[in-house]
């Protein structure tokens, strides 16, 4: 109190005003003496990069705090006055917002090393590698794995190449899943091998074996994987290095022992010199073994490797491709009856955009469908050879998408009803809105919901600037959501007024409002929004306007019916004229307002707003 008088900066001065606000606040003994100690060094010169670091640091004071934290806040804030570079002060920063997180022991001793090699002069590349390993040390890991995590801070500090860098964000990634004993012993043979020279290709195929390791595999494919790795490092070419990639993939999944001596075979003959085309179709054939099939389709399997080998042309051949794709898919009669119909007309001189429709629906059929939805299949099928403009073209194929999803009876006529409208011109706009639509037509809405698009629907075609076309993109992701009959009437209420012509500010506050009004808030609460949504619309300056949107995040927090007084106080005083001085503390109130506080301060903050009104600050 004595040093408020005191003449002291505008910097020293916020800080004060910061420190005073947390003197009221409970806190403990050991607390008391930390504050005592920050006190005593307020009046020393920091530098700004210092000053945001003890804002940081008193912001953290007041949380609960073990023992072993407050020692690791001692030894920050002895820190704090070294000078520090910038990335390193980024650094601490983010070391601050983890001191907080519960953490054991074990990891306790890893931030104490961590943070004496933070003034150590690090590389760029080094510094996203620490912010990274920040990041997982808070996780809870095993002792194996913490001795792993020993041995990579211990190597961090060694020049790398950026091939080699990335391998280690992946392997860092990987290092927190638990892994058994075997995959273990592995892991420590690729740590070993990360800093041999290796080239592009090679490296490509490590990562995508560091993505597999971490899969639960069996005895016999952990061999395979022996093998795999002593092959990596042979020299192979592109087409061989893709159908390993292929292999590896397939290598994690279950398999039996039929389909795992037809997996020898092939790897016997991948070294065979094939032309492209059987080398895709091949590719293909590799993706379909490790899912079970019957033995009326194996034998189609069969049947289709003797004729791979015959001539075709291009666009049968990719027909023959998507064909197979779908061969592997348990499937009904009478889907079976719609392949054969499909398979009869294959052959048939087929355009282009045609094609590639029928490619869609192919991946279609094999999707479980009811009775209702196989009637709009033929539906379509009927109109899949009438002429279409691109843009429909783009919508179909959207819509194909959308007919396999489990819909209800409801959603199904709104479907019909879209069908019919398809086919009418629209601008590029509306159809971005109609794709939108598209995608929230499946998600089950109640009955009030269901007006409401039906509302929205008419209105997408009535001519509307670019600013409410965002609007009301942002309106339909937010339809979906559950919300009360109370909320529901608020948003009748705003989509009637979108079409009020609005400036670019009040358009920002549209949108942080309608981000809000799907929180499930109190009577009260609702009474101030509305309140609220009548001001929007009121010329508003800029200052002003960044503390209504201090205010909106502010509502929906629990507040007390006392301090809901306090706020209608401020709302009212919101629009007197006011000086930046006076905005800074009316900001900082507004950070208060929802602490809890005793009587004794709610009345001084009464007071406080009495003055503020007046353009006087009171000194207390």
């Amino acid at each position: 109190m004595f040093g408020l008088f005191v003449g002291i900066t505008e910097s020293l001065r916020q800080l004060i005003v910061l420190f005073m606000f947390g003197l009221f606040v409970g806190i403990t003994e050991s607390l008391r003496q930390l504050i005592v100690l920050f006190m005593f060094g307020l009046f020393v010169g920091i530098t700004e990069s210092l000053r945001q670091l003890i804002v940081l640091f008193m912001f953290g004071l007041f949380v609960g705090i073990t023992e072993s934290l407050r020692q690791l806040i001692v030894l920050f804030m002895f820190g704090l006055f070294v000078g520090i570079t910038e990335p390193l002060r980024q650094l601490i920063v983010l070391f601050m917002f983890g001191l907080f997180v519960g953490i054991t022991e074990s990891l306790r001793q890893l931030i104490v090393l961590f943070m004496f090699g933070l003034f150590v002069d690090i590389t760029e590349p080094l510094r996203q590698l620490i912010v990274l390993f920040m990041f997982g040390l808070f996780v809870g890991i095993t002792e194996p794995l913490r001795q792993l995590i020993v041995l990579f801070m211990f190597g961090l500090f060694v020049d790398i190449t950026e091939s080699l860098r990335q391998l280690i964000v992946l392997f860092m990634f990987g290092l927190f899943v638990g892994i058994t004993e075997p995959l273990r012993q592995p892991i420590v043979l690729f740590m070993f091998g990360l800093f041999v020279d290796i080239t592009e290709p090679l490296r490509q195929l490590i990562v995508l074996f560091m993505f597999g390791l971490f899969v639960g595999i069996t005895e016999s494919l952990r061999q395979l994987i022996v093998l795999f790795m002593f092959g990596l490092f042979v020299d192979i070419t592109e087409p061989l290095r893709q159908l390993i990639v292929l292999f590896m993939f397939g290598l994690f999944v279950d398999i039996t022992e039929p389909l795992r001596q037809l997996i020898v075979l092939f790897m016997f003959g991948l070294f065979v010199d094939i032309t492209e085309s059987l080398r895709q179709l091949i590719v293909l054939f590799m993706f379909g073994l490790f899912v079970d099939i019957t033995e009326p389709l194996r034998q189609l399997i069969v049947l289709f490797m003797f004729g791979l080998f015959v001539d075709i042309t291009e666009p049968l051949r990719q027909l023959i491709v998507l064909f197979m794709f779908g061969l592997f898919v348990d499937i009904t009669e009478s889907l079976r009856q719609l392949i054969v119909l499909f398979m009869f007309g294959l052959f048939v001189g087929i355009t282009e955009s045609l094609r590639q429709l029928i490619a869609l629906f192919m991946f279609g059929l094999f999707v479980g469908i009811t009775e209702s939805l196989r009637q709009l299949i033929a539906l379509f099928m009927f109109g899949l050879f009438v002429g279409i403009t691109e843009s429909l073209r783009q919508l179909i194929v959207l819509f194909m998408f959308g007919l396999f999803v489990g819909i209800t009876e409801s959603l199904r006529q709104l479907i019909v009803l879209f069908m019919f409208g398809l086919f009418v011109g629209i601008t590029e706009s509306l159809r971005q809105l109609i794709v939108l639509f598209m995608f929230g037509l499946f998600v089950d809405i109640t009955e009030s919901l269901r007006q409401l698009i039906a509302l929205f629907m008419f209105g997408l075609f009535v001519g509307i600037t670019e600013s409410l076309r965002q609007l009301i993109v942002l309106f339909m992701f937010g339809l979906f959501v559950g919300i009360t009959e109370s909320l529901r009437q608020l948003i009748v209420l705003f989509m009637f007024g979108l079409f009020v012509g609005i400036t670019e500010s009040l358009r920002q506050l549209i949108v942080l409002f309608m981000f809000g009004l799907f929180v499930d808030i109190t009577e009260s609460l609702r009474q101030l929004i509305v309140l609220f949504m009548f001001g929007l619309f009121v010329g508003i300056t800029e200052p002003l306007r960044q503390l209504i949107v201090l205010f909106m995040f502010g509502l929906f927090v629990g507040i007390t019916e006392s301090l809901r007084q306090l706020i209608a106080l401020f709302m009212f005083g919101l629009f007197v004229g006011i000086t930046e001085s006076l905005r800074q503390l009316i900001v900082l109130f507004m950070f208060g307002l929802f602490v809890d506080i005793t009587e004794s301060l709610r009345q001084l903050i009464v007071l406080f707003m009495f003055g503020l009104t007046n353009v006087r600050i009171f000194v207390l």
